[in-house]
């Protein structure tokens, strides 16, 4: 739809003063076509915008739509054990309407606190072509941009695991075995040709030290005939540093160096978490033009540690912001996010420096837009980019007084404010309510998931209870592994 916003004070990354002045922001075709106070159109709709702060769809650069109906049964637990009440493959066979649910679910919350691209690294248990058709239609309906992977991992568990099959012998026969990668990427292959207006697709090997040399050369491949992105997640934990050095003496004990033996080593690479890394593979990756989503959230609640920003921003790696899956982070919310990043940024950096929110702004939304390939697309408000805006409501108590536009926004918003979302110049939030699905039935939907799921979960608990104490040993025992640098301090 063609549209005039008038009035609106516009905010990106890009934008210096501490409180933009009132503007027009004209959309015409999806696109913004120009920005000015003087700016008019005759003969289309005109959206007040006084009061308001317009600011780019941010971008989620990490995220799993597969776990939203497990948020808020989980905490205190680290990655390792976390993973064996998460992966959908250790629950029954799932129904075709409840991936349809849990996918609006989770893009129907991004959208109302302003993210307006995630990007899904999806796990499709069985390959199932009837879940990946309903994921797809539920992106179709609620109106989101969307990068999507399928996730796929073919290694043993304790193949993944330093000693892991040193683990006791009751708890070695819970852990699943290794799969066939080639049904894998056939099906992963077989979508790619299922394109939308606000859907595109990118490759997502589960993680360099969980997949094997075929997976890897796969994606290699594929993202070089195509021009894919590719999404993996990559030292997340200690547990990985570990790995890595005991598990991969080919690639002396870099994970960084197995993705580059494989051609995945680029601008097209993104890394999730990236936490556990050495300063040498962080230079590695900002030489190759790689990006890094980081996911603050996660990695604290999962105990991980904290990802090393500043050297990262130093050696050149594109930053990005992912809210990573609800199960883990509990909310897709890119407030939470920015905040956290500067936070960290802060304390990774020198007292009296500035610049920390700028780096998160721009992080959630032009960085996101580079490692999910939609640069110059998405990510500034600016003429010749796509419509993807939120309208923050300035009336909102934590804008008063209204002093610093970036510095608010980052630090003081949560949320709360975000009145209007814009996709493609397409409302789809007006006024906080969603136009593009009944959230009253979602949520009853919701509900009724959760009661039907309720049982599945604690006949996994009996299992589990027996699988985690090795899985905890693992944890500790890899805590005590000499490492030459430690993500558990902030410098």
């Amino acid at each position: 739809m063609d549209l005039l916003i008038t009035g609106v004070r516009v905010l990106d990354a890009t934008v210096t003063d501490a409180r933009p002045p009132p503007t027009n922001i004209l959309i015409r075709g999806g696109e913004i076509a120009a920005i000015g106070a003087d700016i008019g159109a005759d003969g289309i709709e005109t959206f007040d915008g006084r009061g308001h702060l317009a600011v780019p769809g941010f971008v989620n650069a990490h995220y799993h739509s597969h776990d939203v109906l497990l948020r808020g049964r989980y905490e205190q637990l680290p990655l390792e054990a976390w993973m064996i009440w998460t992966n959908p493959a250790v629950y029954p066979r799932r129904p075709d309407e409840e991936v349809w649910l849990r996918t609006m679910l989770g893009a129907s919350e991004a959208l109302r606190t302003g993210i307006t691209t995630v990007q899904d690294m999806v796990s499709i248990v069985g390959h199932e072509p009837a879940h990946a058709d309903r994921l797809l239609a539920a992106y179709g309906q609620i109106g989101i941009r969307a990068v999507v992977g399928m996730q796929i991992g073919d290694l043993a568990m304790a193949d993944t695991l330093p000693w892991g099959h040193e683990a006791p012998a009751d708890a070695l026969a819970l852990m699943h075995g290794a799969g066939d990668p080639l049904p894998m990427t056939r099906f992963a292959e077989s979508l790619l040709h299922h394109g939308a207006d606000l859907l595109s697709w990118a490759l997502a090997p589960m993680g360099p030290q969980r997949v094997s040399d075929t997976i890897l050369a796969w994606a290699g491949r594929l993202s070089a005939e195509r021009g894919l992105p590719v999404f993996t997640h990559t030292y997340e934990t200690r547990t990985q540093a570990v790995v890595a050095r005991l598990n991969f003496p080919q690639d002396q004990g870099s994970l960084i160096r197995r993705l580059e033996r494989h051609g995945l080593l680029g601008p097209r690479l993104t890394l999730a978490h990236g936490v556990w890394i050495d300063p040498e593979e962080i230079k590695q990756l900002g030489a190759a033009g790689a990006n890094v989503a980081t996911n603050a959230m996660s990695n604290l609640k999962l105990l991980n540690g904290v990802a090393p920003l500043r050297a990262y921003a130093r050696a050149g790696v594109n930053l990005a912001i992912g809210c990573d899956g609800c199960s883990c982070s509990d909310v897709q919310n890119m407030f939470q996010g920015m905040k956290a990043f500067a936070q960290f940024w802060a304390l990774q950096g020198d007292v009296g420096e500035t610049g920390a929110a700028r780096a998160a702004l721009a992080a959630a939304t032009v960085g996101g837009a580079r490692a999910l390939g939609l640069e110059g697309k998405v990510g500034l408000l600016k003429p010749g980019y796509r419509a993807d805006l939120s309208l923050i409501d300035l009336s909102d108590p934590s804008w008063r007084p209204f002093n610093d536009a970036l510095l608010q926004l980052v630090y003081g918003e949560a949320g709360r404010g975000v009145r209007h979302v814009i996709v493609d110049g397409r409302v789809v939030v007006r006024d906080r309510v969603l136009l593009t699905a009944d959230e009253t039935g979602l949520a009853e939907q919701a509900e009724a998931a959760r009661a039907a799921f309720d049982p599945h979960v604690r006949a996994l608990a009996q299992t589990n209870a027996r699988l985690t104490p090795a899985l905890l040993d693992i944890f500790r025992r890899a805590g005590a592994y000499p490492l030459p640098f430690d993500r558990l301090r902030l410098r």
